[in-house]
């Protein structure tokens, strides 16, 4: 899913005391300066959702954005600069950023987006 894009990752994306953690997060369509996602961009990137979606036939282009609006986080830890940074492309910036600094100082690390 890296090699079509369609998740990405940030090395040491959060710390704890003990260890640093990779982060995986969904990519998501570039959207028109406006905000909103291009009909062309929304077919490019259905055609990649089309490879993964054997098991969710019902998954939509709309559905992946909905249910990828907002990150989902059951971390801790400190989130890292190049955490926060990946979050300043195009793609995220309706993305509500505070569970990135709610985030308890230990425990296991796990996000979703």
């Amino acid at each position: 899913m890296v090699k079509c894009e369609l998740i990405d990752y940030v090395r040491r994306g959060l710390k704890t005391s003990r260890r640093s953690t990779t982060v995986y997060i969904k990519r998501l369509p570039v959207p028109e300066p406006d905000g909103e996602i291009d009909d062309d961009h929304k077919v490019v990137f259905s055609e990649k959702l089309k490879e993964f979606s054997s098991h969710h036939p019902e998954l939509t282009i709309n559905e992946y954005l909905k249910a990828n609006s907002i990150i989902a986080l059951d971390a801790a830890g400190v989130a890292t600069d190049d955490l926060v940074n990946f979050f300043t492309l195009p793609e995220y910036m309706k993305i509500e950023l505070s569970p990135l600094y709610d985030l308890k100082e230990t425990g296991d690390l796990f996000c979703e987006l």
